[in-house]
C-alpha cells in the first residue's frame, strides 16, 4: 500500500471514531478548581458531576474519588496522585487525540479500584486511544502487605495495581491497524550481524518501534558449574530470542531496518522461522522504575463485571513475584463470562517478573492475538484446574525464565502455556524459549480456592482435549507439547504419568497442524493420552520428535526431520547445535512409544534425515528408555517414506555411547515394506534375531530388519517377580556364574527356543520382549548382578499384545515334589493326561525333565470371530484383544524352586500337541491383470483341530494396497467354483488374526483352489488376488468326510417329524423372540424315543449372511423339568461342516445326554447373541441309535441316556 493510500485510510479511521466519540463541551474544567492541583489533596468528584481534566496537575494529589464521570483531555500531562477510586455509579474515562501528534499522557497513580456498578473506560472499541497513555503504578515491596487498594468481600486487591470489583467494569482499548498483524514471521534467513529482517507478511508498525525476535535455536541452558544449579542446567548455551527497535520499514512493509546489528542468527526458511513480534502499544499500564529491583511490579485484577475487555495495551515492568494472584493480567474466580465480554486482545506483555495472564476460576475468556516476551514462570496460565471454555487463538510467547524461589514448585520449570484442564481450545499460537511449551497437567480434582467451589470436579476424568491446532512450540528445554507429569493437592510435581481419560473412547483426542523443532527431549510428548490422534504435523531437529504412551494412538501425514538445514549456534568441532543439554552426543529419534504401550498406528508419515554419524545414532523409530523393556510389536507404520533416512535407532537411555553392548527391545512393524520387501519388523539388537531367515543386521542403527513369517512378533510377558511382590525369586546357589549384562536394573529374563544351546542366540529383556509367536520357548532369569534366579515361586505369563490366533508354549523348571499352581482369571489350569492333549486350557508337566509347559493363548478363554467392520482412528485397525495373566505360584525356598547348576535347555519333543498342529500355506498377491504386486503375500497356517474347538486358520496379510480397514476387505473363495468361503474379514496390511472355517475352505485349500482377494469396500472391485499354495505338500491335513446335504442316511434314524416326508416343509426358525404357536403348525410335535436312540442330528443353515459375517454363534436349548435348562453350544466339533453361515448346509450331530437325558421335553434353537431379522433354516432333524455315537468325524462325548424312552417336543423359534 502507498504512503498516500495508507495516510488516506487512517484519516478516514480518525475521522470515523471521532464522530463517535463523547462531547465534553459541558464538562466542567478542572483548572476551574483551585484546590485540585494541591499536594496531597483528596479529590472527590459528585455523583452526577463530569469533569474534564483539562491541564496536568502540577503536584502529586492524593486519592481521587470519582462517583460521576472524570475525562482526561488531549493535552500533554502527567497526573500523580496516590490512587483513584471509582464508587458505586461513576467512571473514570481515559482518553487521547484522535490524531496522530507528539503530545503524550502519563498517569502515575499507586493504584485504582473499579467498585461494584462502577466502570473505568480508557477507549472503547469505537472510540480507541491513538496516542500514547501511560499508567504508571507507583508502590514497593515493602508495603505489599498493606492492601491499600482495599479488602472486598474474601478477596484482598493487594498494591499497586488495577482491580476491578464484582460487577465493576473495565474497558481498555488501544488503536491498532486492523490492516497487518501484531506478530508475524521471517521469509529469510537473518544471519548474526545482519540489520534487517524480512517478514513474511507486511506489517503496519512504525519506525522506533521495539520488536522481539524469537530464537529459532535450542532452547537457553544454565551453567550447571554454579553452586546449587537449577534446572534447565548443564552446559551453558546462550538464550537467542532478542529485542531491537526499528529504524525503517520498506515500502512494501515486509521488510524491516533495525538501529542495531543481531546478536544471534535467526532460521526464517521452511518450517522453522523466527516469529518476529511488536512490543509498542498506544495504551501502556507499568509498574515505576523501583520495579526491576525488588521484582515487584504491577498488576491488575478483574473479577467477573459488565464488561472486561483489554485491547491493544501494552503491559511491562508487572507481577509482583513470589506474591500469590499479582500477575500483569489476573481474571480471578470470575466464574462464567459467557455472557458478558471478557477478553485480552492485541495486547503486549514484557519484560515482566510473575506470569502474563493467569486465568483464575472462570470460564469463557478470549486470549487473542498477544505478544509476551520474557516472564518469570509460566506466562499464559490456567491456574486450578477449573477453568473451561477459555480460548488461546494466535498468541506468541518468548522466553520464560525460572522463577526461583518459585511461587508454585514448577514455575522452576516454566511452561509457555501451563494447561490444567483439557477442555479449553488452543489455536494459532506459539510457544519458544521456554522449558515445555504446551503443558497440559490436570489434577485429579482442583486445587486451591477451585476445590473447594467445584469439589466433585474431575479435570482429568469424562473430557476431551478442546480444539488443539495450528499451534508451534520450538527453542524448548524439555518438550514443544507434554502431557505426563501429575501434581498433587500443592501443585508439586510428581513422575506418575497420569494423563487422562475420556468419558467416551470412541472419540479420541485430537492434535492437529502442530510444528515442533529445537526442543531438548522432545517436539510432542503425548505420555498417556488416551486414544491420540495426531494428524497433519511437522517435527524437526528434536532429541525425540514424537512420543506417545499406552493407548491406541495414530500419527497420520507426519513429517519427522532429523536434522534440518537449520544448524544453530555450532559449539566446538561441531558443524551444528545439538539436542542434549550437557553437550555431549544422545542417540536422535523421529517416533517413540512407551514401553508399556502399543497399538501407534503411523500412517502417511515421511522421515528425512536420519542417518547415523560416528557421533551419534540417528532413526525414524526409537525406543523407550532402557531398551530391555521393549516396545509392543502390534505399533506399525503404514505407507511409510525414507528420506536419507535410518528407519530405525535402537539405543537407550542407559546405553549411550555405547550402543551396541545392550540388547534392544524395539520393535515397529514395516506394514506397507517401504523398507522390507514384503513387510516385516524394524527390530533393535537381540542375538537371536541373527537366525531368523533374511534378517538384515544394521549395526549402524544397533539393530535388525526382520522380514515377515509365519505367525508375527508380539509382546510376550515372561515376568519372574511380578510387581506385586516385595521380594525376588531366589538366587540359585549351586550356579554360581556371573551372565552377561549384570547392570540391568531388575529381574531381566533371556529366552531360548526349546532345543537351542544353554550359551546360544537369546531375546534380552525385562520382561516384554518383542518374540516370534508359534514357538516354545524356554525363559532362563537373572537378577541385577547377573546371578541367575528361579523362575518360580511368582511368575506371570502373558502376551500382551494378544490378537487373535496368537500362541507360544512357555517351559521352565519345576523340581519333582514342589507344590504349585496355575491360574487364569481364577480358574486353575489342570494337568493335561499327556504332551499331545496340552491346551490353553491345561498344563503339561514332564516327569523326566521336571519341566512345566504352559500353552499362552487367549482365544480359548475369549474368541473373537474377527474384525469385520472398522475398529480404529483413522481407518486402520488396531484390533488387539489382550489377554490377562497365567499366574504361577509355588510354595518353594531357595534351591528348592529350580533345578541345580548350570541351567540345560530341554530338548524339543518329537510330537506337537493336537490343537497346535498345522499345515503352512503361502499366497503372493497379484494384480486383476495376472501382473505381480510385489513382494505382497498372506502367510495361512491351517489347523485340523484348533484350540477353537474344530478347523480354524490363522493368517497374517502383507501388502502394498493403500486403505485401512475402512477401506479394504479380504474374500476367501473357491477359486474352482467362485464361492465366497469367507469375506469381510479385515484386507488392510499388516492384519493378523484368526477364523474357523468350513470342510469347504478347507477342501479347497488342499485342492489348491483357495484364493484371496483384497476388495474396495466402497464398490467390491478387486484390487489383489492370489492362490494359496501348500509349502511342504507331503505334510498335508485332509478334511474328513461329510455326510451329503439333505441324503437319506444309511444307518438307522429316527425321524422328528411325522408328515410322511423325511424332509419338512416349513422347518424354519425366524427371530428369536418370535415363536410359532402350537395351532395349525406342525413345528410343534410330541413323539416318544426309544432308548437306543441316545442322538440328535440335523441339516442347518442360514438364509442370508449377517453384516457379511459368515459364522453364527447357536446354541441348542432344552427343557427338563419346569424351570430347568440345559442349553449345548454347537461347536465346531459338533458339526460335520465345522461352521454354520449361508453358503451351504452344515451336518450338526449332538449327544441327547448332554441335553438332559432321559427327562428332555423340549428343544429350542437360539442364535447367541442375538442376530435380528436372521433366518435360521433346519432339516432332516432326527435321532440316531448309541452304535453311532463315537462317530469318528464328530466326537460328540457325553454321558449315556439313563431311561429307554422319553418324550420329545421340538420347538423352532
Amino acid at each position: 500500500m502507498s504512503n498516500r493510500l495508507w495516510l488516506f485510510v487512517f484519516l478516514a479511521f480518525c475521522c470515523s471514531v471521532r464522530a463517535q466519540c463523547p462531547d465534553t463541551s459541558q464538562y466542567i474544567r478542572w483548572s476551574a478548581n483551585a484546590s485540585w492541583n494541591t499536594a496531597n489533596a483528596t479529590v472527590s468528584i459528585a455523583a452526577g458531576q463530569k469533569v474534564l481534566l483539562d491541564v496536568a496537575p502540577s503536584v502529586v494529589l492524593g486519592v481521587i474519588q470519582v462517583r460521576g464521570t472524570l475525562f482526561v483531555s488531549n493535552k500533554q500531562m502527567e497526573l500523580q496522585t496516590q490512587g483513584i477510586v471509582v464508587y458505586s455509579g461513576g467512571s473514570l474515562i481515559v482518553r487521547g487525540t484522535l490524531f496522530v501528534s507528539n503530545k503524550q499522557m502519563e498517569l502515575q497513580t499507586q493504584g485504582i479500584v473499579v467498585y461494584s456498578g462502577g466502570s473505568l473506560i480508557v477507549g472503547t472499541p469505537t472510540c480507541p486511544i491513538t496516542a500514547k497513555l501511560t499508567i504508571t503504578l507507583f508502590g514497593r515491596k515493602a508495603n505489599a502487605g498493606s492492601d491499600t487498594l482495599g479488602v472486598f468481600g474474601n478477596v484482598a486487591f493487594g498494591s499497586k495495581g488495577i482491580a476491578v470489583a464484582q460487577n465493576g467494569s473495565l474497558q481498555m482499548n488501544g488503536y491498532v491497524n486492523p490492516l497487518g498483524p501484531l506478530w508475524c514471521r521471517l521469509s529469510k534467513t537473518a544471519m548474526q550481524g545482519d540489520k534487517t529482517l524480512t517478514l513474511d507478511t507486511p506489517v503496519y508498525w512504525n519506525v522506533d518501534d521495539s520488536i522481539v525476535i524469537s530464537s529459532t535455536d535450542f532452547s537457553e541452558v544454565l551453567d550447571s558449574k554454579q553452586s546449587n544449579p537449577p534446572p534447565m542446567y548443564g552446559a551453558a548455551f546462550p538464550e537467542q530470542s532478542e529485542t531491537a527497535v526499528i529504524s525503517s520499514i520498506s515500502a512494501d512493509k515486509k521488510t524491516l531496518t533495525l538501529k542495531t546489528p543481531l546478536s544471534w542468527m535467526h532460521w526464517g526458511a521452511n518450517y522453522e522461522r523466527a516469529e518476529v513480534g511488536l512490543l509498542n502499544r498506544n495504551i501502556v499500564v507499568r509498574g515505576d522504575n523501583t520495579s526491576e529491583s525488588e521484582l515487584y511490579g504491577g498488576h491488575v485484577l478483574l473479577r467477573h463485571g459488565q464488561i472486561l475487555q483489554i485491547t491493544g495495551v501494552e503491559f511491562t515492568r508487572m507481577g509482583q513475584q513470589g506474591i500469590l494472584g499479582r500477575y500483569p493480567v489476573h481474571f480471578h474466580m470470575a466464574m462464567d463470562v459467557y455472557d458478558i465480554t471478557a477478553a485480552l486482545i492485541n495486547s503486549s506483555l514484557h519484560d515482566n517478573y510473575q506470569r502474563c495472564i493467569s486465568i483464575h476460576g472462570t470460564n469463557g475468556v478470549l486470549v487473542k492475538q498477544n505478544v509476551a516476551y520474557k516472564t518469570y514462570g509460566h506466562c499464559y496460565f490456567l491456574e486450578d484446574g477449573s477453568e473451561t471454555n477459555n480460548t488461546f487463538d494466535g498468541n506468541l510467547g518468548v522466553y520464560t525464565k525460572l522463577m526461583n524461589p518459585p511461587l508454585i514448585p514448577s514455575d522452576v520449570k516454566p511452561s509457555m502455556f501451563w494447561i490444567t484442564h483439557p477442555q479449553n481450545s488452543f489455536i494459532n499460537n506459539a510457544a519458544s524459549s521456554t522449558f515445555v511449551g504446551f503443558w497440559v497437567i490436570p489434577p485429579d480434582s482442583p486445587l486451591g480456592t477451585s476445590g473447594k467451589i467445584w469439589p466433585n470436579m474431575k479435570p482429568r476424568l469424562g473430557v476431551l482435549m478442546g480444539p488443539f491446532d495450528n499451534n508451534v512450540a520450538h527453542s524448548c528445554y524439555w518438550d514443544g507439547f507434554q502431557a505426563q507429569d501429575g501434581q498433587d493437592d500443592q501443585g508439586v510435581l510428581h513422575g506418575l504419568s497420569v494423563g487422562w481419560n475420556p468419558a467416551n473412547n470412541n472419540f479420541p483426542n485430537t492434535f492437529t497442524n502442530f510444528i515442533g523443532y529445537k526442543c531438548r527431549r522432545s517436539a510432542f510428548w503425548a505420555h498417556f493420552i488416551p486414544r491420540g490422534l495426531y494428524r497433519d504435523s511437522v517435527l524437526l531437529d528434536a532429541g525425540q520428535q514424537l512420543f506417545t504412551g499406552t493407548g491406541v494412538d495414530s500419527p497420520v501425514n507426519f513429517t519427522f526431520v532429523g536434522e534440518s538445514e537449520n544448524y544453530g549456534l555450532a559449539v566446538g568441532n561441531r558443524s551444528r547445535s545439538i539436542p542434549t543439554p550437557n553437550g555431549k552426543p544422545d542417540y536422535v529419534g523421529g517416533f517413540r512409544c512407551y514401553d508399556n504401550g502399543g497399538g501407534s498406528q503411523l500412517i502417511n508419515c515421511t522421515f528425512i534425515n536420519f542417518t547415523s554419524s560416528a557421533e551419534k545414532m540417528m532413526g525414524g523409530f526409537v525406543n523407550s528408555d532402557g531398551g530391555q523393556y521393549g516396545t509392543y510389536p502390534d505399533g506399525a507404520c503404514f505407507n511409510c517414506k525414507f528420506i536419507h533416512a535410518n528407519p530405525m535407532v535402537a539405543g537407550t537411555d542407559r546405553s549411550l555411547h555405547s550402543y551396541n553392548t545392550v540388547k534392544n527391545g524395539l520393535c515397529f512393524a514395516d506394514a506397507s515394506g517401504a523398507v522390507i520387501p514384503g513387510g516385516g519388523w524394524f527390530a533393535g539388537n537381540q542375538s537371536l534375531y541373527d537366525t531368523f531367515p533374511g534378517a538384515i543386521a544394521r549395526p549402524e542403527t544397533n539393530g535388525y530388519l526382520l522380514p515377515s513369517f509365519h505367525g508375527r512378533l508380539v509382546s510376550m510377558h515372561m515376568h519372574p517377580n511380578v510387581y506385586a511382590q516385595d521380594t525376588t525369586n531366589p538366587w540359585i546357589s549351586t550356579d554360581t556364574a556371573i551372565y552377561e549384562e549384570p547392570e540391568g536394573p531388575a529381574t531381566v529374563v533371556r529366552y531360548r527356543p526349546l532345543g537351542s544351546a544353554s550359551d546360544g542366540p537369546f531375546l534380552y529383556t525385562m520382561g516384554k520382549g518383542p518374540t516370534p509367536t508359534l514357538g516354545y520357548w524356554s525363559p532362563f532369569c537373572t537378577d541385577k548382578n547377573g546371578r541367575r534366579v528361579a523362575t518360580i515361586p511368582y511368575l506371570d505369563l502373558s502376551i500382551l499384545d494378544a490378537k487373535t490366533g496368537d500362541w507360544n508354549v512357555v517351559v521352565f523348571p519345576v523340581p519333582r515334589g514342589v507344590q504349585y499352581n496355575v491360574t487364569y482369571r481364577g480358574v486353575a489350569l489342570p494337568l493335561a493326561p499327556r504332551w499331545e492333549d496340552l491346551s490353553p486350557g491345561s498344563v503339561w508337566y514332564n516327569n523326566t525333565n521336571q519341566h512345566l509347559y504352559i500353552l499362552v493363548n487367549a482365544d480359548y478363554w475369549s474368541f473373537s470371530q474377527y474384525a469385520y467392520k472398522n475398529d480404529s482412528i483413522e481407518g486402520y485397525t488396531y484390533w488387539l484383544r489382550g489377554m490377562d495373566y497365567i499366574q504361577v505360584r509355588a510354595s518353594c525356598t531357595l534351591d528348592q524352586c529350580s533345578l541345580p547348576g548350570k541351567y540345560v535347555i530341554p530338548a524339543m519333543p518329537s510330537t506337537i500337541p493336537y490343537v497346535l498342529r498345522y499345515d503352512k500355506y503361502r499366497l503372493k498377491f497379484k494384480t486383476p491383470a495376472g501382473q505381480p504386486a510385489g513382494e505382497s503375500q498372506v502367510y495361512l497356517q491351517l489347523y485340523p483341530s484348533s484350540f477353537l474347538d474344530g478347523p480354524a486358520v490363522g493368517f497374517q496379510i502383507w501388502h502394498t494396497a493403500p486403505g485401512g480397514a475402512a477401506d479394504l476387505y479380504a474374500s476367501w473363495e473357491d477359486r474352482s467354483t467362485g464361492l465366497v468361503l469367507a469375506d469381510n474379514v479385515v484386507g488392510q496390511t499388516a492384519f493378523f488374526s484368526m477364523i474357523r472355517i468350513s470342510r469347504a475352505f478347507w477342501q479347497a485349500a488342499v485342492d489348491g483352489n483357495l484364493q484371496m482377494s483384497i476388495r474396495s469396500i466402497a464398490d467390491g472391485r478387486q484390487l489383489l488376488v492370489g492362490v494359496f499354495k501348500l509349502e511342504d505338500p507331503t505334510a498335508a491335513f485332509v478334511p474328513p468326510s461329510s455326510p451329503s446335504a439333505c441324503a437319506t442316511p444309511s444307518y438307522d434314524v429316527m425321524n422328528v417329524y411325522t408328515n410322511g416326508s423325511f424332509t419338512s416343509v416349513n422347518n424354519t426358525a425366524m427371530n428369536r423372540n418370535v415363536a410359532k404357536n402350537s395351532t395349525g403348525a406342525d413345528d410343534r410335535q410330541a413323539i416318544t424315543v426309544p432308548c437306543k436312540y441316545t442322538s440328535l442330528e440335523f441339516y442347518i443353515r442360514t438364509q442370508t449372511s449377517y453384516n457379511n459375517y459368515n459364522f453364527f454363534n447357536i446354541s441348542l436349548q432344552a427343557i427338563s423339568l419346569p424351570g430347568q435348562y440345559s442349553s449345548v453350544y454347537i461347536v465346531p466339533s459338533k458339526s460335520a461342516d465345522f461352521i454354520i453361515n449361508s453358503h451351504g448346509w452344515s451336518f450338526v450331530r449332538l449327544n441327547l445326554a448332554e441335553l438332559g437325558g432321559n427327562v428332555i421335553s423340549s428343544l429350542t434353537l437360539k442364535f447367541n447373541p442375538y442376530y435380528a431379522d436372521t433366518t435360521l433354516l433346519v432339516d432332516q432333524l432326527s435321532l440316531l441309535p448309541a452304535s453311532l455315537n463315537d462317530d469318528h468325524v464328530l466326537k460328540n462325548g457325553g454321558n449315556a441316556v439313563m431311561a429307554c424312552v422319553f418324550t420329545l417336543t421340538v420347538l423352532l423359534f
